[in-house]
């Protein structure tokens, strides 16, 4: 939607531009277009780097609150690079009632049958189990039943790999 009214915004200024009287005129109008424009398709995937990287706790998860635009987060290391030994990390991504949790991957490498993103149907353990993924694979594309996912990252005491990257959004 946002890549949608970035087309119409740039396409409407852009003749607006077309139209003035003088070449200057012209150029302004029509930078200022393509600023609207990336400025619009940018907000399509916003980021929540900080809190992502948040390590939370099964008592305490770290809370990602999804909305319609999806949001990104990932392993505590960061995007790309390799996670840390020794880890049980906890987000909760919570959605807007009347709305479930859609969950997905960009990349994903943990250390096959050792390290495990586990997905669960609510806020505890105790809920039922949606998907455990290891190994280098796209893991795909999950939806939680209600308002509420919780995504336990354990790894091992040995061989790390480069992690995961996932988007999450309220549906």
């Amino acid at each position: 939607a946002a890549s949608t009214t970035a087309s119409a915004a740039l396409s409407t200024t852009a003749a607006a531009a077309a139209a003035s009287t003088t070449p200057a005129a012209a150029a302004t109008t029509a930078a200022a277009a393509a600023t609207t424009a990336a400025a619009a398709s940018t907000t399509a995937v916003a980021s929540t780097t900080i809190n992502a990287m948040r390590c939370g706790t099964a008592a305490s998860p770290t809370t990602l609150p999804a909305s319609d635009i999806a949001q990104v987060f990932h392993d505590p290391n960061g995007a790309r690079k390799d996670y840390a030994n020794n880890r049980d990390c906890f987000w909760l991504i919570t959605s807007p009632s009347g709305t479930a949790v859609k969950l997905w991957f960009d990349d994903f490498s943990l250390e096959a049958d050792f390290d495990f993103l586990h997905m669960f149907d609510g806020h505890t353990m105790d809920a039922a189990e949606i998907h455990a993924a290891t190994g280098e694979m796209d893991p795909g594309t999950f939806f939680s039943s209600g308002g509420e996912m919780l995504v336990r990252f354990t790894t091992d005491d040995s061989t790390g790999a480069a992690g995961f990257t996932a988007h999450y959004a309220a549906t």
